[in-house]
């Protein structure tokens, strides 16, 4: 997948640079899917997400995070416990 990719070390999920553990996956994808029900299909949505270490930025759709469960196991992505 172009610019998606797991860090090895870490087990963090970058994509285009921005890394993000499964809890941060999982709370994009039900985000995606109220927005989804409160737009009915009028709106699309987008986020842009920015990680506050070094204020590296992405946009998320629904289609990023689409192929992001249909490609990757989550469940070998780290999670939020892993760096507490």
């Amino acid at each position: 997948m172009d610019g998606i990719n797991i860090c090895q070390t870490t087990g963090l999920l970058y994509i285009q640079g921005v890394p993000f553990t499964r809890d941060h996956l999982k709370k994009l994808r039900k985000f995606f899917k109220y927005s989804k029900k409160v737009g009915g299909g009028q709106m699309k949505h987008r986020i842009c997400v920015i990680n506050t270490y070094d204020e590296s930025s992405v946009t998320i759709d629904t289609e990023i995070i689409k192929k992001v469960f249909k490609e990757y196991d989550v469940n070998e992505i780290a999670s939020d416990k892993d760096f507490n």
